[in-house]
């Protein structure tokens, strides 16, 4: 439930919830925002909720984008701005990062990364069928992008919408090796590949495929080194050749 109607508070009262599953925001993209702000002033007001221990002060459910021009604003100026803000009433911290994660899936500039781990969070009270309704996606969605938070960050690394498109992990290639096997090592090597060679995701999928009995019968322990051992002694199976 929403208070009022907005107030305006000083960026030193509002902080970003540390829940926040959301790490990754455009930094062109947040300096243009600023330009606007300075030029016309604030359009649509946060959305925030008080803080439970520092007393005058709020955590962020909605808005942060804007909270993080505002800062911008400070910086150059050296004046500490105001930022309007709507105070909501939340039953507890769950119920406030339910709806920040909510607010935060229906945005098109969402980093799949930071998609991922929310999802990974509601799942921790939530079913997949359950959370497939919160967000109104399909169940194998949901599937696919907690699969995609298990990787580990050097691929994740590998996704940052910042690098060249050629230098670049797409998400479904990503969601494609966290299926293929939890071996972190395999994964990590199988997209390496995907970035060197330049491969499309029929490609990877291929590659996938022709991995997947060799990592299988690699032995017991399912190593990136068994796998290499394994596959050394088929000397014509073309694992990473374009299809």
């Amino acid at each position: 439930m929403t208070l009022g109607t907005p107030l305006p508070l000083k960026i030193s009262q509002v902080e970003r919830y540390e829940g926040q599953p959301r790490v990754y925001f455009n930094q062109r993209s947040l300096e243009e925002l600023a330009n606007s702000i300075q030029e016309v002033g604030q359009q649509q007001p946060i959305k925030v909720i008080k803080h439970p221990t520092r007393q005058g002060c709020y955590m962020i459910i909605d808005g942060e984008r804007r909270w993080r021009a505002h800062k911008i604003i400070f910086d150059r100026t050296g004046v500490e701005p105001t930022i309007l803000a709507y105070i909501e009433i939340v039953k507890d911290l769950n119920d406030h990062f339910e709806k920040s994660v909510v607010a935060n899936l229906h945005r098109e500039d969402l980093y799949p990364i930071d998609e991922a781990a929310a999802l990974t969070q509601l799942k921790k009270n939530k079913t997949i069928k359950q959370i497939s309704k919160i967000i109104g996606k399909s169940i194998s969605y949901v599937d696919g992008y907690l699969k995609l938070d298990s990787l580990p960050d050097e691929i994740k690394i590998m996704m940052d919408p910042s690098l060249p498109r050629k230098e670049r992990l797409s998400v479904t290639c990503a969601i494609d090796i966290a299926r293929t096997t939890r071996d972190n090592k395999i994964r990590l090597d199988i997209a390496r590949n995907v970035i060197s060679k330049g491969l499309s995701l029929s490609d990877t999928r291929y590659m996938i495929s022709q991995m997947d009995g060799n990592v299988k019968s690699a032995g017991s322990d399912g190593t990136i080194e068994a796998y290499h051992e394994h596959n050394s002694k088929k000397p014509n199976l073309e694992l990473n050749k374009k299809q």
